[in-house]
């Protein structure tokens, strides 16, 4: 909003009991004027006593018995992503979230609200985030949530936080935070007309799926391998999936490994007779080799990183892979000083980034293609390719089933998080650069017909993008309009 070397003045009657810079600064002097008016309450006054609580002071980690949120699971929306969560094995009753409980982060990336679903029931949370609960008599928790990030109420957590060296805001100061309260009627009726637009965009993100999955298939097709039938215990001919971590395989056939061939691994997607077929069919049919023997680099993960929110160096998280392209626009993002201390975690263009953990998002992989300075956080896997196997080939080639059915072989974990590890997606098997192979110019060639078939997904996503800059200007909207409904100070 302004540059620190601004210089301005204040008389001594202006002052209260903030002395600090950005506090008394006259750009806010709209703002302070504009929630003074009778319409805006404290957020203090609608809080419910005694509710408030800090977060546990724990190390998310990468298996555990609860979900682990923290500020970067967040959402400027008023909702939770659990796409990267961390787990840990602990943690009191007194610290399971609850549905309609508000989540407000304190440090680091300062003011952003969510609200507890259902679906996050049970999971608890870390000491960077303040918890609460409202009276839902007089307001709802998502119209909070929606205040909080909407313009005005970002505009005040500017200049309520306090710090130096790290800027924080605490209790006291959410307290009085002033919002523009209306009647619980009218609070239903934004919401509903924010929630018509929300429901758009996810109906969006459903047809890029489609679209995605349709790439997928399309690299089969160019490989002239269609997805081959299965026999149940008794027979007959299966065309489900494959994919047992996503549930969507309930059957768990029964079948017989040799002790012999049963190694070190006894886990039971890692010997599925169905897995080892399909992957029979890509070494029969041509020469192939294995991810290790392509990277240049060794196979590595990113690793724990304090975002900011505001840096020179991007945070490339799964949450940004999209499985068609990386969304740059809404990374986190660190000090360049950190991009040039850690080399190990950089990604550089042409890179291919892979995310390795998680239920839902195993397996989602794209092309860093920018030349931006970025890191990668602990649970994405950065590929390293030789210059003669193209990467948008192997990208698409592990969105393929014959990819996804090597991260069922390998994944390993309990407790509620699974993952992929280095050295065996090392032992993923991709076609060999050679004449009984794939060469390189096919695989350009391959790679190229599906980045066409993947421009729709990028149409779909600016589209997306729009709905959801709509829905945080429908609320802006409001609240301008019916700020100018109480324009007396309150007493």
């Amino acid at each position: 909003m302004f540059q620190k070397s601004d210089y301005f003045q204040r008389y001594l009657t202006e002052i209260s009991d903030r002395m600090d810079y950005v506090f008394n600064h006259p750009d806010y002097d709209e703002v302070k004027q504009t929630v003074s008016a009778k319409v805006f309450r404290n957020l203090g006054s609608l809080i419910l006593k005694d509710s408030i609580q800090y977060g546990l002071s724990e190390s998310g980690q990468e298996t555990g018995q609860f979900a682990f949120i923290n500020i970067e699971n967040l959402g400027r929306d008023g909702t939770l992503n659990l796409e990267d969560v961390s787990r840990v094995e602990d943690a009191p009753p007194e610290f399971l979230l609850q549905e309609g409980d508000i989540l407000f982060s304190r440090s680091r990336l300062i003011g952003i609200c969510s609200v507890v679903s259902k679906g996050e029931v049970g999971a608890t949370f870390g000491s960077y985030i303040i918890r609460f609960k409202v009276n839902t008599k007089e307001i709802e928790p998502r119209y909070v949530a929606k205040f909080v990030n909407s313009e005005l109420g970002q505009a005040q957590i500017e200049y309520l936080q306090t710090g130096s060296s790290g800027n924080n805001i605490n209790v006291d100061q959410i307290k009085k935070l002033r919002i523009l309260y209306v009647e619980p009627r009218r609070q239903a009726e934004i919401l509903s007309k924010i929630k018509a637009v929300q429901t758009e965009a996810k109906q969006i993100e459903a047809e890029m799926g489609k679209v995605n999955e349709e790439s997928s298939r399309l690299m089969m097709d160019k490989l002239h391998e269609q997805i081959l039938p299965t026999s149940n215990r008794n027979g007959t001919n299966q065309n489900d999936s494959y994919f047992y971590k996503t549930g969507r395989d309930g059957r768990s056939p029964y079948f017989v490994v040799d002790f012999r061939e049963l190694g070190t691994r006894l886990n039971y997607t890692f010997h599925d007779p169905r897995i080892q077929t399909l992957m029979g069919t890509l070494a029969s049919k041509y020469e192939t080799t294995t991810l290790s023997e392509v990277c240049r680099e060794p196979i590595r993960r990113g690793w724990p990183i304090d975002y900011l929110p505001s840096g020179e160096a991007l945070v490339i998280k799964t949450v940004d892979l999209k499985d068609a392209f990386i969304d740059y626009e809404n990374c986190l993002r660190v000090p360049l000083d950190f991009w040039e201390a850690n080399p190990e975690i950089q990604a550089r263009k042409n890179d291919v980034l892979v995310s390795s953990t998680g239920f839902v998002s195993i397996g989602k992989a794209d092309v860093f293609d920018k030349e931006y300075r970025a890191v990668v956080d602990r649970h994405i896997t950065v590929l390293r390719l030789e210059e003669d196997y193209d990467p948008y080939f192997v990208t698409y080639f592990l969105r393929s089933d014959f990819g996804k059915v090597q991260f069922e072989k390998y994944w390993v974990g309990s407790s509620g998080q699974i993952e992929v590890w280095p050295v065996d997606m090392g032992q993923f098997i991709i076609p060999k650069n050679t004449k009984n192979g794939i060469p390189y110019e096919r695989q350009k060639e391959i790679a190229e017909s599906i980045t066409k078939s993947l421009k729709r997904t990028r149409e779909l996503e600016e589209n997306r993008k729009q709905l959801i800059s709509r829905a945080f200007q429908i609320f802006d909207t409001f609240v301008q309009e019916n700020s100018q409904s109480g324009l007396s100070p309150a007493s």
